[in-house]
This record gives C-alpha cells, structure tokens and sequence, in this order.
C-alpha cells in the first residue's frame, strides 16, 4: 500500500499524518480543504477540494490511483451546537463519506481506514466501552459521526477500517481541558472543570492517533471494522484535573452539580491488530507539562 490518499489533509490531524507516511516511505496524494496552498513538501500532490461536494468529489476521485484511502475530512465544530443548528454538520460528514464511498472502484482491492470519534458511544452504559458497545450521540458532533460510519461501511464489501480516537491534544494545540488546566497550575490558580453537564471524555495525543492510523496501513489483519484508540485507562474530567493540580498542590474547583462520568475505551482490539499503544498517557501529561512550562 504504497500510494495513499489522505482527506482532510491539510488539518490538525492531517498535517502530522502526512508527515509520518513520508517518513515510512508512502507516496502521498492530500487533499485538503483549508489552504489554497500546499503546506506539504514538493513530493505530497496537494489538491485543494470539498468533498461534501459531490462535483468537487468526482473530479478528484475519478482518476483513482492509490493503494489506500485515510479519510480525515469533516468539519469539527469549534463548540458542540444545538440540535436544529446541525444539518449542515450532520450533511456534510454523510456527504463526504458517500461520495469517497462512492467512487472507490470496483476492482479496489486496498484498504480504506476513516476517523471516527468517541462521541458515537454518548454517555456509556459501562465504565470500559468495547467496540460493540450501543451507540447513543448526545450530541450532533457524535451523530454526524455515527452516521458517516454507516455510510463507509455501507456498499460493496472492502478492507474498512474504522478508528474511534479520544479528543485529539498535543503541545502545539494551545485550547481545550489539558491547556488550561496546565497553565492554571502553573500560575498557582484554582483548577475550574466548568462542564456543567456529564461530559464523558477521553484524550488521544495527535502523534499517537497519527502512529495508529500508520500502523492499520501496514497490518496485516483486513476489514476489522471499529477500532477504539486511546490509552487503555479509564479518563474522567475531574480526575485529571486533580492529577494535574497535584503537581503544584492548588485547588480543584467544579463549576454545577453534574457528575462526569469516567470513559475507558477498551484497546484489547487495537493490541492485537497492531500493538498498541506505544506509550502511556502518563508519559503525554509529562511530556505537556514540560512542554507548556
């Protein structure tokens, strides 16, 4: 599978992946959605194209030439929005995922792996959540994924690859939880968990969910289907609040009454399909605080 197309290139994710795939020795083809202009070495072929649109789609994908497809693409809301402001959320995932699905051809006899996200399980029934488990979105987010996994598994059987990732950090991603709980430490403030509603959660840095998609190109296991990603530990919002507070001995303040549920995506599928994780989320939190000192 030495010729892969990456969707969703030229974003968070998608940067680092190319990166990693030039590195193994793949042949790149990004197409992204963000950029008039390639942020990719010479030897990456960049198209600039949106692929919820279905002309956009074929022109690019009808001259199919590559032993795999990572499909990346789809927006990703800046803040989880209400249940009559999603359509054009929801549309755009499910588009892009038909119209990749679409024009895989007949005769493709390579691998298909798509990023899906574990905001399709909602509020879990159970503390550890194996890939069977229901899935119950609780929000648009969760749904549009859910439903873009339908679609790509959808059709003509293929080599499908679904990976469901925790929330995506690394150093350079100043936002989100880890951020600001690790600069208020730092600075000697209380830790605020603001999320006024449950808010299972897990995280995933963006070098491992890049290694793990690597990894599935090169196994040599086919069609597995869903694939959690994480680090194989149970997460809970105010547990790692207080696991980073610890480190200069502030305070831990919650914000409401909601009791955030811990999250444990079981990983025994991931370990044996292609070993993983390769390292622990303890090893990430240090490496963070180092990093944001």
């Amino acid at each position: 599978m030495s010729r892969v197309l990456v969707t969703g290139a030229s974003g968070y994710l998608g940067r680092v992946l190319v990166s990693k795939l030039l590195a193994e020795g793949y042949s790149v083809t990004a197409c992204g959605m963000s950029r008039a202009d390639s942020p990719f070495p010479a030897s990456v072929g960049y198209v600039r194209a949106d692929l919820s649109d279905a002309v956009a789609a074929a022109e690019l994908l009808r001259h199919w030439s590559w032993d795999a497809v990572v499909n990346l693409a789809g927006p990703v809301p800046s803040a989880y929005p209400q249940w009559s402001d999603s359509v054009d959320l929801v549309s755009a995932h499910v588009r892009i995922a038909a119209n990749l699905r679409s024009w895989i051809p007949a005769g493709f006899a390579g691998r298909l792996v798509h990023t899906s996200s574990m905001t399709v399980y909602g509020t879990p029934s159970s503390i550890t959540v194996e890939e069977d488990h229901p899935r119950r979105p609780m929000h648009p987010y969760g749904m549009a994924k859910a439903l873009a996994e339908d679609t790509i598994a959808s059709g003509r059987p293929i080599d499908t690859w679904i990976l469901r990732f925790g929330g995506l950090f690394s150093t350079e991603r100043r936002g989100g939880a880890l951020f600001h709980f690790m600069r208020a430490a730092r600075e000697g403030r209380t830790l605020e968990v603001a999320a006024s509603t449950p808010t299972p959660w897990n995280i995933l840095h963006v070098d491992d969910a890049a290694t793990a998609i690597v990894r599935c190109l090169s196994s040599r296991a086919t069609s597995p289907g869903p694939v959690n990603i994480s680090y194989g530990e149970p997460i809970e919002l105010v547990a790692i609040a207080k696991q980073i507070a610890s480190r200069t001995g502030v305070m831990v303040e919650r914000k409401g009454d909601a009791d955030h549920p811990p999250l444990d995506l079981a990983i025994a599928k991931a370990k044996t399909l292609f070993d993983w994780p390769p390292v622990s989320l303890k090893d990430r939190l240090d490496d963070l605080w180092r990093a944001w000192a």
